[in-house]
């Protein structure tokens, strides 16, 4: 809470919350390890109430920082009035969500979901607001949408999307198509940030509500053939299993972001020894209950950014393009 001091020594105004930070009256997410809810955040105004010291009390004058809108009142009152509240946050993201639609016309809501949560940030304002990650991510989710980099890629910052479907208790694997150069020694941040978003059936009447459960791992191995055997449930007895790569370096654990049906993780890496090989794995479990309410081919959305912001000639736009069009021309002549 904020307060500033007249000259006389009385209290003029009262903010409930810094620029930045959560506003009191946002939603939360009910337990610690549930889906992690809101999954976004955006502006829905503040309250800043001017208030007055009258005998043992306090007397409210006025309320400010809200969002400018329509009056619901016009008559008798002025066109425009301030309001705050989750109701104005919501259509900014759907804001969003239009503009990206604009980009992609056949994007699917999945897509467009994926792709908003892969650009989402917590600020440092709301990280210093709590005590520990877990607190934070309860109430802030995948933080605020960064709009300078969702709607198209740089060479310094490289977007790369898919739309797949997937049957029931079977794996899927991408190669990401990280040059070398992103993996030269020397100092340097540099991050993956991997969102999947699905839509699955669901039921109301138990506490497991979801049909469909879909997961990821980033995994780093020396080729593709061997991420498929550690991966096969025939081989559990004779191959190692293979953990997700750099925990300590992620954002958000497996587990943590599992529990919803919008996921997302952010690598930080600062070094790296060698060139290495980084493998997206995608999973589709259904419960049992959901035998006859899911469809065989459950629709999944992917959005991959990959970022090297301090190297001064960065190429990687340009260089992840090459790498894709290799691919491609391996497959066709396959």
């Amino acid at each position: 809470m904020e307060r500033r001091y007249q000259a006389q020594g009385e209290i003029n105004e009262l903010h409930v919350a810094n620029e930045g930070q959560v506003s009191p009256f946002s939603r939360s997410s009910p337990k610690e390890k549930g889906a992690l809810k809101p999954e976004l955040l955006a502006h829905g105004g503040n309250f800043s109430i001017a208030a007055r010291q009258e005998g043992q009390g306090w007397r409210q004058i006025d309320k400010y920082l809200g969002v400018v809108t329509l009056n619901h009142r016009p008559q008798g009152n002025t066109l425009l009035s301030e309001f705050s509240g989750t109701s104005f946050s919501s259509p900014y993201i759907a804001h969003l969500a239009g503009r990206l639609l604009n980009n992609y016309p056949a994007a699917s809501a999945n897509l467009l979901r994926a792709l908003l949560v892969n650009h989402a940030r917590i600020s440092h304002e709301i990280k210093s607001s709590f005590e520990g990650k877990k607190h934070v991510r309860r109430v802030a989710g995948y933080g605020a949408v960064d709009e300078d980099s969702l709607f198209k890629s740089s060479q310094e910052h490289v977007v790369l999307i898919s739309e797949e479907e997937i049957e029931n208790d079977k794996h899927q694997f991408f190669e990401l198509p990280i040059p070398d150069d992103y993996f030269r020694k020397g100092k340097a941040i540099r991050t993956i940030t991997v969102s999947l978003a699905y839509s699955p059936s669901v039921r109301t009447t138990r506490l497991e509500y979801l049909a469909t459960k879909m997961k990821f791992h980033l995994v780093n191995s020396d080729s593709l053939e061997g991420i498929t055997a550690a991966f096969n449930n025939d081989n559990k007895k004779t191959i190692e299993s293979i953990p997700e790569c750099d925990g300590g370096k992620r954002d958000l654990t497996q587990e943590d972001r599992s529990r919803g049906t919008l996921q997302s993780s952010t690598w930080t890496f600062s070094q790296f020894n060698k060139p290495r090989k980084l493998f997206l794995v995608v999973t589709r479990q259904d419960q049992a209950w959901a035998v006859k309410q899911v469809n065989q081919f459950e629709n999944y959305a992917l959005a991959i950014s990959i970022t090297d912001r301090e190297h001064e000639n960065a190429r990687l736009y340009e260089q992840i393009s090459q790498k894709l069009q290799a691919r491609e021309k391996v497959k066709q002549r396959a």
